[in-house]
């Protein structure tokens, strides 16, 4: 073992190379590189003109420890990085998470939108968080290919079902502006038919929804996924959500808070969901006082 603490075989890979490049490896045979290296490395003897040992090895001990230093340096980096990705997801996780499980032509549904979720939406924004599903009590199978839906108020919900899923899933609207077009859709008396976009419907209350949010120009997109593969497959993939949650719901809308559902939450969420929010949240919210 040399004096530095080194094992010689490392010292030995990295002392060639540092021969090389300072000119010093002019006694280095190549067909006998080791011999001579393990000469300078472990004999007290010379290299040529160049410097005794304890010089070598205390200029490879200098690189090594500088390897470690980076090391440390990006060891420290990359924990800072995790403490700061943790604290957000802490940070995220203290938001209260409300699930709505509804339908688009459900009384209860809308009533439920309206009045509870969308008022507490516009107080606590920024302190919870938001998932709307809206399938409800439907079934669906895939026949010959294609998706079959039974929908509980019939074939207009099951369409108003599919622009609202269109809605949530489009990339354009900001979270903001898809749940306002949510509400507003549920405010109309028929929101399976309130983004038609011919000029007879342009000046409908229904159309204003889009409108009011300058967003007139997302409606033939919407309109064009409600009606194709992707408004189903859309509706399919909320059907088995709301099935892992129960299946069939025993009542629409179904509210989950924190990603559990609990009877008793659900009776207070329906008529009360400020206060059952607030009871759920880890830190209360200022807008609960």
């Amino acid at each position: 073992m040399p004096e530095n603490g080194l094992k010689e075989d490392v010292v030995t890979g990295v002392e060639r190379g540092k021969l090389r490049s300072s000119g010093h490896q002019g006694g280095v045979s190549g067909s006998r590189p080791t011999k001579h290296i393990y000469g300078v490395i472990v004999s007290d003897g010379k290299v040529d003109k160049g410097h005794p040992r304890k010089f070598y090895a205390h200029e490879i001990g200098g690189i090594l420890k500088g390897k470690k230093k980076k090391m440390k340096i990006t060891v420290a980096i990359l924990l800072a990085a995790a403490v700061c990705v943790f604290a957000k997801s802490k940070k995220a996780d203290d938001k209260v998470k409300i699930a709505v499980y509804y339908e688009s032509l459900c009384p209860d549904s809308k009533q439920f939108i309206t009045t509870q979720l969308a008022p507490l939406w516009r107080d606590f924004r920024g302190q919870i968080k938001v998932k709307l599903v809206p399938y409800g009590k439907s079934t669906h199978d895939r026949v010959d290919g294609k998706w079959e839906f039974n929908c509980h108020h019939g074939p207009n919900e099951c369409a108003g079902n599919k622009i609202q899923a269109c809605i949530l899933k489009n990339k354009h609207l900001g979270d903001s502006d898809k749940l306002e077009l949510i509400v507003c859709l549920m405010q109309q008396a028929n929101p399976d038919k309130s983004l038609e976009t011919d000029v007879a419907h342009v000046d409908s209350v229904n159309f204003q929804c889009l409108a009011q949010l300058n967003q007139q120009t997302q409606a033939d997109r919407i309109n064009q996924c409600a009606e194709g593969d992707h408004g189903s497959n859309l509706l399919a993939s909320y059907g088995d959500k709301t099935d892992a949650v129960m299946r069939p719901l025993s009542f629409v809308p179904t509210i989950v808070i924190n990603e559990k559902f609990d009877q008793a939450i659900q009776n207070e969420a329906f008529t009360n969901l400020k206060g059952a929010v607030c009871r759920a949240a880890a830190n209360q919210p200022a807008s609960c006082n």
